[in-house]
Parts: structure tokens; sequence; C-alpha cells
């Protein structure tokens, strides 16, 4: 469950990544529509086109290094679950072992419990054997 609630974070980081990447490319279009119309024509368009290209450039790194750095933390906190019930796995054993050993104490002291009373009935009759032999 843990595993797929990790793995659904990410996807969606990942989806996050790609619709940024679709919104920053329509901008882009947009700002090439709109420069083409309003710039004056002394600037070639291949300058304003490299110029543009250079700022997506920069975003589509600055979008890439941010998905990177969360795809990093989710990664860090999946390993830090996966440790965590390693621990609690260990834990789990530790203490169906102490659940074992405290139904064997159990079983010990009832078998205890049961010798005593055997003793007392064996003790009994040995005394009761003793009166009827001395009254012979």
């Amino acid at each position: 469950m843990l595993w797929a609630n990790k793995l659904q974070f990410v996807e969606a980081q990942k989806d996050q990544a790609k619709l940024d990447l679709a919104e920053a490319l329509k901008k882009f279009e947009t700002a090439m529509n709109h420069i083409s119309k309003n710039r004056p024509s002394e600037e070639s368009f291949e300058d304003i086109a490299k110029s543009i290209e250079r700022k997506y450039q920069w975003q589509m790194e600055s979008l890439r290094e941010a998905y990177e750095k969360k795809q990093g933390e989710a990664e860090e906190r999946l390993k830090a679950v996966q440790t965590e019930l390693k621990s609690l796995k260990d834990s789990y054993s530790e203490l169906k072992n102490d659940k074992e050993l405290q139904a064997q104490r159990e079983k010990l002291q009832y078998m205890h419990i049961s010798e005593l009373s055997h003793l007392s009935i064996l003790q009994n009759s040995s005394e009761q054997f003793e009166k009827e032999r001395v009254e012979y």
C-alpha cells in the first residue's frame, strides 16, 4: 500500500511536469506570435527566436531540476518508509517470539500447578494409607 502511494506520488509529479512543459510550450508559441506581430522588423526573426529559445531552455532546465529534486525527495521518503517497515517487521517478529515465550511460560505454570496438585493428592493418600495401616 505504501509503495503504491509513493509510486502514485512520483507519477503525479511526472504528470505535473509534463503539464508544465505543455503550458510553457503554449506560452512560447503565444509569445512568438505576439513578438512577430508587435516587434519592429529591425531585429531579425532568428535573433528573436534564439532569445526566446534561450529563455525557454532556461525554464525547461529549471523545471527539470525541480522535478529531479522532488523525485529525489520522494525516493528518500520511500527509503525511509522501507527502513521503517523493515524495523516494524523485525519488531513484530520479536513480539511474536515474546508471545510464544509467554505461551510456554503459561504452559509451564499450568504443569507446575498440576504437579503441585498431584503431589498434594499423593501426600493426602499417603497420610490416609499410613492412618489405615496404623489402625490395622
